[in-house]
């Protein structure tokens, strides 16, 4: 038995006989988090380590909903960029479901532009950038936002701490921009994760790129 999966039964059977609100939240979350290193100390055993710069998931396809989880894929997707292929990874670690460039076809000729995921559950869209974005970008993300209603997350960099910014479009007028803890937090919140699972997955999806 690993460390991680030792602690996971410990929070499990914690979980299992909480009663407090607040108690059983903290155990879901430590549950949360051991599974996620779990994941991680069986792909390293496994070697199932992905070659550095391969910009195809197996999850979703063309607007197909991207899944987290074990077993084969049903589609592969090709991505743009292969950050976009990292934070896909990372968002199928955590459980969140995507779809890849999903925007209608009649928007994305108007506005001339196709945001890279569509967050179904989280009602958000999320660009990825591989550097800060450009006046230009910042605009046209403002304009799906004013187009569409749903907020836009706009990330620069790559999916481990400290090595991205985050500029959130969720109301008119400027966009607030958030880095390092701040960024985690964000994503937190977009993802619907805590922060301990989020940089718990950050260290899963860094040891496979």
């Amino acid at each position: 038995m690993t460390n991680a999966e030792y602690w996971l039964d410990y929070w499990e059977l914690m979980l299992a006989a909480a009663t407090s609100p607040t108690w059983r939240r903290h155990c879901q979350s430590q549950v949360n988090y051991y599974r996620i290193v779990r994941e991680g100390e069986r792909d390293d055993r496994n070697g199932d380590i992905a070659d550095g710069g391969v910009d195809v998931v197996d999850r979703g396809s063309g607007g197909d909903t991207g899944r987290a989880g074990g077993g084969l894929a049903d589609h592969k997707v090709s991505f743009r960029g292969k950050n976009e292929a990292a934070w896909a990874r990372l968002m199928d670690v955590l459980g969140v479901m995507w779809k890849y460039e999903a925007l209608e076809p009649e928007m994305a000729r108007a506005l001339r532009y196709l945001p890279d995921f569509w967050l179904g559950e989280r009602l958000a869209w999320l660009e990825i950038k591989s550097e800060r974005p450009t006046p230009g970008e910042i605009k046209v993300a403002r304009q799906l936002l004013e187009a569409d209603g749903h907020p836009v997350y706009v990330v620069s960099g790559w999916p481990w701490p400290k090595s991205f910014g985050v500029w959130v479009f969720a109301e008119a007028g400027e966009a607030e921009v958030v880095r390092n803890d701040w960024g985690e937090i964000a994503l937190a919140q977009l993802f619907d994760c805590g922060w301990a699972e989020l940089r718990a997955a950050f260290k899963v999806v860094k040891k496979r790129r």
